[in-house]
């Protein structure tokens, strides 16, 4: 007799000779343990781990990155005329909608669904339809949602020449989503790699390439008279300095002497330096000279700046 049975005829022995002796008024029956063959572990294992160990390493690590990706947190946005908008790709987005009631699944405009792209797990209580919107050069693909019933709830894939989508839908009796739509990454992506490359074409465009100054910071309203063989080629201030850009054939002659004239027209000396091409000087100044040799051989060039209401 194997040992379940055994089991149950001692359980019943039991009760039998227990109504025994109250009927006899004597001493209660003895008390009878039941055994089983089946280890407690196995017993207090869950069905879920019980299944897993029917799966090899491999296959429990797929369903696991499987379960992590439905699991994942998409907080969804509400776009253009209530559309709630998921982020493509990051997790398993559901779609709510009700009896009586239809949800529209937007595409990305230009995305078209390939022939026979349209899946779903039951198409007998979901009703699904195609409808376009948009200009022909650009339109935008619908999947109309409507189910028959509701608490029904089942899985669509859209396959589509740009993407797949998977989705799942749930019905409600109530509650529904009148239009869902989506964001994408690679979109988001493309827009930040515009902003990147215009961020860098502008810099580039507003950036002196000798000292990597910034055109847009920098004044370049100053007139310069007279001749000579090292005539300054631009005239600048930063706002704190003033830069008298040289030609680069004052190499191979005297570099001139730089005053300021100050009130009165009187000629004055200031600090200045020479870095490669170009003389810099700690102030701004509204006129200066610069002057080369003496007597009769002197030679002077004039540098002005305008005022800025003459542009």
């Amino acid at each position: 007799m194997r040992n379940g049975a055994k089991a149950i005829v001692a359980a019943g022995l039991a009760v039998f000779g227990g109504l025994c002796s109250m009927a006899a008024d004597g001493p209660a029956a003895p008390e009878v343990t039941v055994t089983s063959d089946v280890p407690p572990a196995v017993l207090e294992r869950r069905p879920k781990e019980a299944e897993m160990d029917n799966l090899t390493p491999k296959e429990a690590e797929a369903l696991e990155l499987a379960k992590r990706w439905l699991a994942a947190k998409d907080q969804p946005t509400l776009g253009a005329n209530g559309q709630v908008q998921f982020l493509f790709g990051a997790t398993l987005p559901t779609v709510i909608s009700a009896p009586l009631h239809e949800t529209d699944i937007a595409l990305q405009p230009g995305e078209v669904i390939k022939q026979g792209g349209v899946h779903a797990g039951d198409t007998v209580r979901w009703q699904l339809g195609p409808a376009l919107s948009g200009p022909p050069d650009n339109q935008t693909t619908h999947v109309i949602v409507k189910p028959t019933a509701a608490d029904l709830r089942t899985d669509l894939i859209i396959a589509t020449d740009r993407r797949t989508y998977h989705l799942e839908l749930l019905s409600r009796k109530d509650d529904w989503m009148p239009s869902v739509g989506f964001s994408y990454p690679e979109e988001i992506q493309a827009e930040w790699d515009a902003y990147q490359r215009n961020t860098a074409k502008e810099k580039k465009d507003n950036t002196l390439p000798e000292t990597g100054e910034n055109l847009l910071t920098l004044d370049f309203k100053y007139q310069v008279d007279g001749k000579a063989p090292w005539k300054p080629v631009r005239v600048y201030s930063t706002g704190l300095k003033t830069v008298i850009q040289m030609p680069a054939q004052m190499k191979a002659t005297e570099s001139p002497a730089l005053l300021v004239i100050g009130d009165g027209g009187k000629e004055e000396l200031v600090n200045y330096r020479v870095r490669g091409d170009r003389y810099i000087v700690d102030l701004v100044f509204d006129k200066a000279v610069l002057i080369s040799g003496v007597g009769r051989q002197q030679t002077k060039v004039t540098i002005t700046r305008l005022d800025q209401s003459n542009g």
